[in-house]
This record gives structure tokens, sequence and C-alpha cells, in this order.
């Protein structure tokens, strides 16, 4: 088992009763996320405490990890596929702003602007 990542994420949420907030409190908790990689697949659980080295291994070993590799293998692929989506459009982004330059261009030369 090799962690790939300890994330931590810090949430603010206010809670009380009154309309006019007299009893209101502010809580502040802070949620860490564990990526860890064990033969070929990818394992996620969240701690409401930062876990050290040893508490993620018997976490893991104890099966309380979710495998989330159909998940990330999925991900993966539609990343890829909004990359070269990205990618295309940018290029045509590039290639109508060439012409619409040298259209100006011509415009200039022709005394129009």
């Amino acid at each position: 088992m090799n962690i790939i990542s300890i994330f931590p994420e810090t949430t603010t949420r206010t809670v009380g009763r009154l309309s006019n907030g007299s009893d209101r409190q502010v809580i502040t908790e802070t949620i860490y996320t564990v990526l860890v990689h064990d033969g070929g697949r990818k394992y996620l659980k969240t701690f409401t405490h930062e876990p050290t080295e040893q508490i993620i291994k018997v976490v893991f070993d104890t099966g309380q990890f979710s495998d989330i590799t159909s998940v990330t293998d999925t991900l993966e692929n539609d990343t890829a596929f909004l990359a070269l989506e990205l990618v295309d459009t940018q290029i045509r982004l590039d290639q109508a702003e060439n012409e619409q330059a040298w259209m100006l261009l011509e415009l200039v030369n022709k005394g129009v602007l």
C-alpha cells in the first residue's frame, strides 16, 4: 500500500436557533481525505483528524477504505477527452484570430481603416 495523497479540507458552518442570530455559533471542521494505491487499485477514506501513516495502514488493512478504481479510471478517461476537446477548440480559436488579423491587415492596406 502506497499513500498517494492526504488532502485536508476545512469547512465552516453556522448553527443556532434564534432568528436574530444571538445564539449562533460558527463551527470549523477539517476533514482529511486519504488516497492510497495498492495492487493497481485506488482506495479512498476520509478522517476527522490528521491520520498518521500507521493509522492509515491499520485502517486500510481492516478494509475500511473504499475502492474507487473504476471511478478514477472513468474520470481519467473523461479528463483526457476534455483535454483533447480543449486543444481542438484552442486551435480553432487561434485560426479564427489569425484570419481576423489578416482581414484587418488587408483593410488597413487598402485604406479602409
